[in-house]
């Protein structure tokens, strides 16, 4: 590390920063000499950087090798608990994030470095260093939450779940921390500037006072960015990357809070020679979570395909042919730059039919129907076009016409509420499934539960082996255990739908 330091003094200057704000902070501290001797239980961290330079605050940062493996042939992540995971995924948390038409993120200030480590175990977070060579190599003890660490997430996360817990008496504080925090970001919103704000207030406050300050607010709203102007970002981009430890620049989604658009950046830019590596180093940083690139990652899929069937080495040239495939399809990959989505997309109780309610007579409100084959059809079609010296049949059917008169929709379809709380149950199939892999393997009958979110459109699919009942429960289940439980389901009169309420009633 000391010779990287005299290789780039920058770079050390970044370096020796970090890690003395370290100490300032009180994240670490120097370990008595006689406590280190004395202690036949120690372990200790390798240290490197990480840099990020799109980062607009800490541009390196400091992490801890807890893979690394000791004399012993272990590793401490190799012995730490992971646990299971209780954040939300990061799709579920964009999605929600699109419904709100004021919304608003926040990220929590060094989130890891806030959570105490028991003292018996800050032992095994040991790391030397000096702060220049003249000086002895110190032992230190980190005795936070460290980066780099299997269990960091867990930790971190199991922490804002009990500010949540500890909050019930505030429905709404309470769900932001459970549902709209995805690591040490904040994506949240309401339907107005008033509510969004006073939501904010209450998270901030209550995150103070267990030692997590949100920094770096950003708002499409700027009567929001006034009250918190002081810790609102300057950088009206944000970045939502897939890891909070993630050092470089991921191709992954961006929100414009100025146009409230999301938007792709940044382009591909691999020159020859093409290597196996250069391309799956390049590709490997492309984040799309909500799937809007899809067209682009299946060909590259493809083109993994027919990299491997080459069986070139890691760092050879690839064929010629393929690289003047792969440079033709990112020419047209980084066209998509130049794209924007939409945000907010979800419709309100602010939205409403106007025609429904206005004044206007019923034929001017709704579409007349008018049969293909009737004589009097022909003749309103023949008028058109000689009133319009026989403009022919496109402009008939390609002019305007009002909405047609439709039923109106059940209340759970034009609902603000979370995914799959209303939601419909069909089956599909059969199908044939294999249980294992490999030659020999029978396959049996099976089917697919389709559960369709009425509010989304967004479907969740389990196996299930037979019509029964007992199956139908059993898919149930672990729909339910990983989208929540429903308060509505909708289905056909299936034997299966209709006698699994009984079914429920009796366990």
């Amino acid at each position: 590390m000391e010779l990287k330091f005299k290789n780039n003094p920058d770079f050390e200057k970044q370096y020796k920063e970090f890690m003395n704000e370290y100490k300032s902070l009180g994240h670490m501290s120097l370990v008595n000499s006689n406590t280190h001797t004395s202690d036949i239980y120690l372990n200790f961290l390798p240290h490197h950087a990480v840099i990020k330079p799109s980062s607009t605050t800490t541009k390196l940062k400091v992490v801890f090798d807890a893979s690394c493996k000791t004399t012993n042939g272990t590793s401490l992540n190799s012995l730490l608990g992971v646990d299971p995971k209780l954040r939300r995924d990061i799709f579920e948390i964009l999605l929600n994030f699109r419904i709100p038409r004021i919304v608003f993120t926040a990220d929590i200030e060094k989130m890891y470095r806030q959570i105490l480590v028991a003292d018996e175990d800050q032992k095994y977070q040991q790391i030397l260093w000096r702060n220049n060579s003249n000086e002895n190599i110190r032992t230190y003890k980190l005795k936070t939450v460290t980066y780099g660490l299997a269990s960091a997430s867990f930790l971190a996360s199991r922490c804002i779940k009990q500010i949540a817990l500890d909050n019930k008496d505030n429905p709404n504080l309470s769900r932001t921390l459970q549902e709209d925090i995805y690591m040490d970001d904040l994506l949240s919103g309401s339907d107005t500037s008033n509510n969004a704000i006073s939501i904010c207030k209450d998270i901030a406050h209550v995150l103070s006072t267990r030692g997590f300050h949100l920094r770096k607010w950003n708002s499409n709203s700027t009567e929001f960015l006034a009250q918190f102007s002081e810790h609102s970002s300057h950088d009206t981009r944000v970045e939502f990357s897939k890891d909070s430890n993630e050092s470089s620049k991921v191709l992954g989604l961006f929100w414009n809070s100025f146009n409230d658009t999301f938007g792709f950046q940044p382009p591909l830019e691999l020159t020859p020679p093409l290597t196996k590596r250069r391309i799956l180093s390049e590709s490997s940083k492309m984040f799309d979570p909500l799937g809007r690139r899809s067209p682009c990652t299946v060909f590259m899929k493809i083109f993994y395909q027919k990299l491997w069937l080459t069986k070139t080495d890691w760092d050879s040239p690839i064929p010629q042919q393929l690289t003047e495939d792969w440079l033709k399809f990112q020419k047209a990959f980084n066209a998509i730059n130049y794209l924007t989505v939409p945000r907010w997309v979800i419709l309100t109780a602010y939205n409403t039919v106007e025609l429904q309610n206005s004044q206007l007579r019923f034929n001017s409100k709704y579409s007349i129907i008018l049969p293909s084959q009737h004589s009097i059809s022909e003749l309103l079609i023949k008028e058109q076009h000689i009133a319009h010296l026989y403009a022919g049949p496109t402009f008939v059917t390609n002019s305007k016409h009002p909405p047609q008169l439709m039923g109106n929709l059940p209340k759970h379809r034009v609902t603000l509420e979370r995914p799959f709380f209303s939601c419909g149950i069909d089956y599909a199939g059969p199908v044939l499934i294999k249980c294992n892999k490999g030659r020999g393997t029978k396959s049996t009958k099976g089917y697919i539960a389709l559960f369709v979110c009425l509010a989304t459109k967004a479907v969740h699919i389990e196996a299930v082996i037979d019509l029964t009942i007992d199956s139908f429960i059993a898919a149930l289940r672990h729909f339910s255990a990983r989208r929540g439980a429903p308060r509505h389901i909708y289905s056909d009169n299936g034997t299966n739908f209709v006698g699994a309420p009984r079914k429920l009633d009796e366990i």
